[in-house]
């Protein structure tokens, strides 16, 4: 039986896009994503003469069964590679950028229903954290999963976010490639690792996958095309659908923060082939250059009243320990959440030098102080 050479234990909010995409840029390496089954599983492991991975991201892989076909397919020299974060900085970067799609739903930037967003399903911000945040399985896959992993191995790689960001991923996974080793015929070449220069999951930039594309009609056929800096179509594997790039600052669009060009990506081609999509999308733009410069100067307004709704409820430390003061039952739920992520990760074998994780100890030591 093959068995996977990584297993990556990875918190929601704590780079798993990143890592999941950057890895299968990477040469000689391979990982499935958080859903795979058994059956996928396996397949990939005979369909892959790589380094492979796969990644569990939720205490729900208990319940649903991954996590026991994950850890039935690694060996004795399979190494787990857990993805942290300071859980403070997580939890309010995970509610804030709810509250952005929220705002960009509510203002008409993003295609998402608003009737969809969790701050407008919840109410309001505190009752979101509360009830969907605090106690969600994906939030608190550490320490529910990594004692479950404490007798299984003693090979850990911790990797903290900071080490997935440009600067400093291709050094982080090929320390990873390093300590499992090569394997020999592989299919993949190391032809060299080439990713963008801006986070491409940070907030500022999920207008990539949420934004309201651009709808245009040819002969009662509708196209639809999306914005996405140039620089990060390779990883999200759009280089095909690219119908042009423009300077964002000659169309007035002011979304995200990278630099470079603007790509307008295919989205919609109906019964059309790509290329022909392309050819057909690009005409059009040609003919009336005025229906891109419209559509970026709109979602760029829209994106403006969004941010100031954005602003106005933004969460911060200050804001997070002012909630738990005047509420016992939020202070109590907030702390355990902390505690558990600080306790597995100072107890567990693995760790030689725990995290500091400064923004949770600080604010763990004001609830304390607030109770006593």
């Amino acid at each position: 039986m093959e068995f996977l050479d990584f297993i990556v234990l990875a918190a929601h909010g704590a780079g798993i896009h990143a890592f999941h995409t950057y890895a299968n840029m990477f040469g000689n390496m391979a990982c499935l994503d958080k859903d795979a089954d058994a059956e996928t599983l396996d397949a990939f492991l005979q369909a892959n003469d790589t380094l492979k991975g796969a990644i569990i991201d939720s205490a729900g892989a208990v319940a649903d069964g991954r996590l026991a076909a994950v850890l039935d397919r690694s060996g004795s020299d399979s190494a787990f590679v857990i993805l942290t974060r300071d859980p403070l900085e997580r939890l309010l970067s995970v509610a804030n950028t709810h509250i952005l799609w929220w705002a960009e739903s509510a203002s008409g930037v993003s295609g998402r229903q608003l009737s969809r967003t969790n701050l407008h399903q919840y109410g309001d911000v505190k009752t979101f954290l509360a009830n969907k945040l605090l106690g969600a399985d994906n939030m608190n896959t550490l320490p529910r999963i990594l004692p479950l992993l404490a007798s299984k191995t003693n090979k850990y790689i911790f990797f903290d976010i900071h080490d997935l960001y440009p600067e400093h991923v291709e050094d982080s996974l090929a320390m990873l490639r390093g300590s499992i080793g090569e394997r020999a015929g592989t299919q993949r070449e190391a032809n060299g690792f080439s990713i963008p220069n801006a986070l491409i999951y940070k907030k500022e930039n999920s207008f990539v996958r949420y934004i309201r594309p651009l709808w245009l009609r040819h002969k009662d056929v509708f196209f639809a095309i999306s914005p996405c800096p140039r620089e990060f179509c390779a990883a999200y594997g759009l280089e095909p659908h690219i119908v042009m790039s423009r300077d964002p600052a000659d169309l007035g669009f002011t979304l995200g923060d990278y630099e470079g060009e603007l790509a307008f990506v295919l989205t919609e081609y109906a019964h059309h082939a790509p290329e022909n999509a392309r050819r057909i999308v690009r005409g059009l733009l040609e003919n009336r250059p005025s229906l891109l410069r419209d559509y970026c100067q709109d979602v760029s307004r829209r994106h403006r009243f969004a941010s100031i709704l954005t602003d106005a409820l933004f969460l911060t430390d200050a804001k997070l320990l002012d909630m738990a003061r005047e509420d016992p039952a939020f202070a109590a739920a907030l702390r355990a959440f902390l505690n558990d992520h600080v306790e597995t990760v100072a107890g567990h074998p693995g760790w030689r030098t725990p995290p500091a994780w400064p923004r949770t100890r600080a604010l763990c030591d004001e609830l304390r102080d607030s109770a006593a």
